[in-house]
């Protein structure tokens, strides 16, 4: 259905004086893609996992020798028990060790010095999060055309979280970009779009493409791109190879249809990434193929009752919001975060940068 057509409206109320209006109205169509999201689990807590369920934290009460609560992120640092703020043991996780070795990471880089920023095509990001604020270093809305990328869904502020939430504050949660200078380039690809009965919420290609440039215009070395749909678009694909002869890496969730690839995760010039649980097996809804995804990373899963096997992030209801959600979105920043990092720890060539973290 790509394309353009013209539509003539013809008045005929003045035919019988010799005269007839007509107008033509031009309309184009492009792809609508949809953020990748399953359900939220969120109970309406500052900390919050699927309703019934107590994970509501007083978080200083709750913080490691990092500031940070890391007791409930198993993605990043599972020893196989989901912790309460007092310590008691919540839940087990069947694999101990299927996580991102985040802690083990930070005691071999050490202190990172150098600057890295992160592009986030998404739903906007809550800019006065306790995690994110003071650090968006550009924003643009290419739904509305102005410079408020504010979040009015939630999966974006989520996505910045995992990818990138500030360490050693004393609060919330850890990013997979611990330390140095890392900043957010946010793009609101992703909005209401429609009127009347046909307005919806979705992710125009055209926006996308454009978002896409733009980050890289902007300097952000790596891109998250936690959205998709089963169409290609010729102007999304030209942007990613545009990122790619720019040295930046974009990446792309497979998708949560439990198939092939979806767009743009399945143009060559993204590197797809597929979701894990907490056992270290493809996520039940992951989308795969051989030789179609690139990455693995932490994406979360139904296996726990009470939401624990899920992601914790931030998230836009408050600006100490937190909640547990779970698909290839989530997955995506984990390796957006670590590309992110690893920039910072001078591996600049994203050539070199995507095979290390192949390697890993």
């Amino acid at each position: 259905l790509n394309g353009t057509w013209t539509l003539e409206i013809q008045d005929d109320s003045k035919r019988d004086r010799g005269t007839l209006n007509s107008w033509s109205i031009t309309v184009s169509y492009a792809p609508v893609e949809t953020p990748n999201s399953p359900p939220t689990a969120d109970a309406g807590g500052p900390y919050s996992g699927l309703p019934g369920s107590d994970i509501t934290l007083d978080a200083s009460a709750s913080t490691d020798s990092e500031g940070t609560i890391v007791s409930y992120q198993w993605d990043l640092d599972n020893d196989g028990k989901i912790y309460s703020a007092t310590g008691a043991v919540l839940t087990t996780a069947p694999s101990a060790g299927a996580d991102m070795d985040w802690p083990e990471a930070m005691a071999e880089v050490g202190t990172v010095s150098g600057s890295a920023r992160i592009g986030i095509l998404d739903t906007g990001i809550r800019a006065d999060h306790e995690e994110l604020v003071g650090r968006i270093a550009a924003q643009y809305n290419f739904i509305k055309g102005n410079t408020n990328a504010a979040d009015d869904h939630g999966h974006g502020t989520h996505v910045a979280g995992i990818a990138a939430a500030s360490t050693n504050n004393g609060t919330g949660v850890a990013g997979v970009a611990f330390g140095g200078d890392i900043q957010f380039v946010v793009g609101k690809v992703c909005g209401e779009i429609g009127q009347g009965r046909f307005k919806s919420y979705g992710c125009p290609s055209s926006a996308v493409a454009e978002g896409i440039m733009w980050a890289v215009d902007q300097g952000a070395v790596a891109l998250n791109l936690s959205l998709g749909g089963s169409v290609g678009s010729d102007a999304e694909q030209a942007a990613l190879q545009y990122a790619r002869d720019n040295d930046v890496l974009p990446f792309c969730a497979t998708g949560n249809d439990d198939g092939p690839v979806s767009y743009p995760g399945a143009f060559p010039e993204c590197v797809a990434v597929a979701a894990t649980d907490w056992e270290d097996n493809r996520a039940s809804y992951s989308n795969y193929g051989v030789g179609d995804v690139d990455l693995a990373a932490p994406g979360g899963d139904d296996e726990d009752p009470n939401g624990y096997s899920y992601i914790l992030s931030s998230y836009y209801d408050a600006p100490d919001s937190y909640v547990f959600m779970a698909g290839t979105s989530m997955a995506t920043p984990q390796a957006v975060g670590l590309a992110g990092l690893l920039h910072a720890l001078e591996v600049t060539d994203d050539d070199a940068n995507l095979d290390l973290m192949k390697l890993t």
